[in-house]
């Protein structure tokens, strides 16, 4: 089915009545010409294009001065800023989650060799990563997934100056 813009808007199905240039109106829109559709201001337009399934991050976008999509695969600042707030909510939960968990050790007398580590990768994710839409998140037991491993393949604890 056709989609149309008037006047550069967001394209939409034709509506079923339209304003022609001279104050008349139509309202079967199975009978329209494609004469009364330019009269009205509408302009047919390219579909939207599918979701690219590679991309980690893709907008598509509406150009209101070409009158077609654009496909951003790059995000903008204030889209990177977001994302860096969404990360740290979910690593400041994670620590909260990781506080909780070492106070119940304490309280149990255990001594957990995996809590300072795991607390620091969470902490350092700003610092380590640059790409707040390809976070590796630290794994409670393994926080160092890519090569913190002793030669057997077992993840080696860190001590911590906590």
């Amino acid at each position: 089915m056709a989609i149309y813009s008037k006047n550069g808007n967001y394209p939409t199905d034709l509506p079923d009545r339209i304003r022609l240039s001279n104050g008349k109106t139509r309202t079967d829109k199975t009978t329209f010409t494609s004469e009364e559709i330019s009269d009205a201001g509408y302009v047919q337009v390219n579909d939207r294009p599918a979701n690219p399934t590679d991309k980690l991050f893709y907008s598509i976008e509406w150009n209101y001065d070409t009158l077609d999509w654009n496909i951003r695969i790059s995000p903008n600042e204030e889209e990177i800023a977001t994302q860096w707030n969404i990360v740290r909510g979910e690593r400041d939960s994670l620590l909260i989650d990781a506080d909780l968990k070492l106070h119940i050790s304490i309280e149990e007398g255990l001594d957990d060799p995996w809590i300072s580590p795991y607390k620091n990768a969470l902490r350092n994710i700003p610092d380590d990563f640059n790409d707040p839409f390809n976070i590796t998140w630290p794994v409670y037991g393994n926080p160092y997934p890519s090569g913190n491993e002793d030669s057997e393949g077992s993840p080696v604890p860190e001590s911590d100056s906590e």
